[in-house]
């Protein structure tokens, strides 16, 4: 299993496992299906249309197939992977999504480079490019994916580092423990609320204990919780209330 290994503010390492090759193949195989599917059908529609269009009109039936079959299918992946945060619908069903290097989500601006650089990976060079760039850089990383500093992962845990860290507090009795939590940025309060995710999935005491003897470390406090994820739950539950008061 390859990984995907970055560290976070508290020197933590987060680990995504990169989606294997046979994955993303399938997931481009499927988009591909779509696309040629939507293709089919617009062109079926298309053709009885504009059946009754003289030459003409040729014109305005050249515009008309750009904007309504070409363009479409050219931007789809853009498009999906857009909207649906870094995933197409190949990509949705096969539980795979490109993220960035530092484990946050793709900015629009690295899909869009990503977008743009595909046609190198893939048509022109009948996919030989992409392929081989996959198979060996370290993170499995096409040519896109190297210029916009991103890489295809598995969607399991650990979550994204933008994964939301909203807590429900009774704010009318609310007590506050860890004041010295508002020295940590919103990024290091994702990290901790990740971490806490990946403990459901692979509950390492050992690793949790690590974080929060480095985090009470970095705010300078002792706490006497007797679970470490007591302690990481209290200093988001302080956090969210505070920012709140505000």
């Amino acid at each position: 299993m390859s990984l995907l290994s970055i560290n976070t503010t508290f020197n933590i390492q987060l680990n995504f496992e990169l989606a294997p090759l046979h994955k993303r193949a399938l997931a481009l195989f499927i988009d591909y299906i779509i696309i040629f599917f939507y293709v089919y059908i617009a062109m079926s529609i298309f053709d009885v249309s504009f059946a009754t269009l003289n030459d003409e009109d040729s014109d305005l039936y050249q515009t008309s197939l750009v904007l309504i079959i070409y363009l479409p299918a050219m931007f789809y992946s853009l498009i999906c992977e857009l909207l649906m945060k870094g995933q197409t619908i190949g990509k949705k069903i096969l539980g795979i999504v490109v993220i960035s290097e530092d484990g946050n989500d793709a900015t629009r601006s690295q899909l869009f480079i990503r977008w743009a650089i595909k046609p190198f990976d893939t048509i022109s060079s009948s996919y030989v490019v992409g392929l081989i760039a996959a198979a060996v850089t370290k993170n499995q990383q096409r040519l896109g994916d190297l210029a916009a500093g991103t890489a295809v992962v598995n969607t399991g845990l650990p979550y994204t580092i933008n994964e939301t860290i909203l807590k429900n507090i009774d704010t009318d009795n609310y007590q506050v423990k860890y004041p010295e939590v508002m020295k940590l940025s919103d990024r290091d309060l994702n990290t901790i609320n990740n971490i806490i995710q990946q403990y459901a999935s692979n509950p390492n005491t050992e690793y949790v204990y690590e974080v929060k003897s480095k985090i009470e470390n970095v705010l300078g406090v002792i706490s006497d919780e007797q679970h470490p994820l007591t302690f990481l739950n209290k200093l988001l539950k302080d956090y969210n209330y505070l920012v709140g008061k505000k």
